[in-house]
């Protein structure tokens, strides 16, 4: 009866996370505990939800410095912290450095985008960065 009251009316997606787990046979841990809390509480808990909106690079010669600009969305519906990780190459795909920043502000509410900013003025760095890699994680 559950799955087709489910299936015929709009339902939440926290609704519906906990009908998928009376279906599935989960019960509280604690009888006297508001029943299912624990599973809406986060329902992004343990994943990546510090997702990239767009960024860019830059050689500044003036400065000799070379940097990524950006932004990222926290995708979650709780308060999350956000990291941004990078690896920078040569030409022949040799790692010149690995660094990482964090969201400005670090603390990033749901659905917010918080801009970044990374910049290296090692003259290795500006002098044969070629290419990068960027990921995002959450704290």
């Amino acid at each position: 009866m559950l799955e087709s009251i489910l299936r015929t009316r709009p339902v939440s997606r926290i609704a519906a996370g906990i009908a998928a787990l009376i279906l599935a046979g989960c019960e509280p841990n604690d009888p006297n505990q508001t029943e299912y809390s624990d599973y809406y509480d986060d329902p992004y808990e343990g994943m990546n939800v510090i997702k990239l909106v767009d960024y860019a690079d830059k050689k500044d010669s003036a400065e000799r410095s070379f940097s990524i600009t950006g932004h990222v969305k926290n995708d979650s519906l709780a308060t999350k912290k956000g990291t941004i990780n990078f690896i920078l190459y040569d030409s022949g795909g040799n790692v010149l450095a690995t660094d990482q920043t964090h969201a400005n502000p670090w603390e990033m509410p749901s659905a917010a985008v918080h801009p970044f900013e990374k910049k290296w003025t090692d003259p290795v760095v500006y002098n044969s960065v070629k290419s990068y890699d960027i990921s995002t994680a959450t704290e």
